[in-house]
C-alpha cells in the first residue's frame, strides 16, 4: 500500500531559521505519528512555488524491514446474563 502525504512548511516570506524550525518541529511529530516512523518513509521532497521539487530524503531500505508496533489485542468484555432463544408467545 502506497500513500502520500503533503505538507507545507511555511512561506518564501519567512527566514531560514523559521522554516528550519518548523521543519523540524514536523518530523519529530512524524516520529510518532507514521506507523514504523521515519523508516516507513521513503523519499521527501522540497516543492518551491513553481519549481520542479527538490529531493531531500530517499531511502533505498527494503519495505520489508519497516517495523511496525503491536497493536495490543482487543479482548472483548465477557457476556453475562440469561440468554433464551424460546419465544414465549409461539403459536
Amino acid at each position: 500500500m502506497q500513500s502520500r502525504s503533503q505538507c507545507k512548511i511555511g512561506l518564501t516570506s519567512q527566514c531560514r531559521d523559521e522554516l528550519v524550525g518548523n521543519f523540524r518541529a514536523i518530523m519529530e511529530k512524524w516520529q510518532i505519528s507514521f506507523p514504523g516512523a521515519l523508516s516507513n518513509v521513503r523519499t521527501m521532497y522540497l516543492v518551491v512555488d513553481h519549481l520542479p521539487p527538490l529531493p531531500v530524503y530517499a531511502s533505498f531500505a527494503s519495505a520489508n524491514l519497516v517495523q511496525f508496533p503491536k497493536r495490543p489485542r482487543r479482548i472483548p468484555p465477557p457476556v453475562v446474563g440469561e440468554l433464551s432463544t424460546v419465544v414465549s408467545d409461539v403459536q
